[in-house]
């Protein structure tokens, strides 16, 4: 049975496609067999693909067909690890998403009002953590001179679930992913161990 992780933020911009295709990469490159799902319409993670050079040795990537509910897409990758690219919107999609998942990743940007402005998601999210999902807010494009606990309000442990560190702002996120590919070939190796870390923090969270 898959492990199934999610990236999921109905706010835009917020790094949500990045942290999906990052750690997608990470599980293949630690030997796992791994799917990529994109669910979102704006078939970002589909874009990143087709940037892929020959042969690019990096994850499965599929998309959620019409034909397909997600349950059953995901039983269809045979895969050991599924990362969830979730829409960028809030709708029956995103219950759907966090409904299949064992783990749902919520990037946020230092300044928090990614969160503070999707009440509706926090109570949707809420909702499923009280039924069994284990969650976690993730630093996104945080300032690297700056640690995470600085930058984030305060009032996002109120909430009751952990913050992980994530991944700072830096070029090479943006240039790889623009080439088809991301940190971990050979860009940027400070990057690298970021994505390296989270992807180790997202295992001990779903023991």
């Amino acid at each position: 049975m898959s492990e199934v992780i999610a990236s999921v933020n109905p706010k835009g911009g917020v790094g949500k496609t990045t942290l999906a295709v990052h750690l997608a990469a990470a599980a293949h490159r630690d030997g796992r067999e791994t799917t990529l799902l994109d669910t979102d319409p704006q078939g970002s993670v589909l874009d990143w693909h087709r940037r892929t050079p020959d042969k690019y040795d990096g994850p499965k990537v599929e998309s959620l067909e019409r034909d397909r509910t997600l349950a059953v897409a995901i039983g269809q990758t045979g895969s050991d690890v599924v990362i969830i690219d979730a829409p960028a919107r809030l709708d029956e999609q995103t219950g759907r998403v966090l409904s299949n998942a064992d783990l749902a990743l919520v990037p946020v940007r230092p300044s928090g009002l990614d969160l503070w402005g999707t009440a509706e998601f926090l109570d949707v999210l809420t909702d499923h953590v009280d039924r069994g999902l284990e969650a976690a807010f993730v630093g996104s494009q945080r300032d690297v001179r700056t640690s995470l606990s600085d930058q984030l309000d305060a009032a996002l442990s109120q909430l009751g679930l952990c913050l992980l560190e994530g991944l700072t702002l830096r070029v090479a996120y943006a240039r790889s992913l623009s080439e088809g590919q991301t940190v971990l070939d050979g860009y940027d190796s400070t990057a690298a161990e970021e994505v390296r870390a989270l992807y180790s923090d997202s295992l001990d969270l779903l023991q």
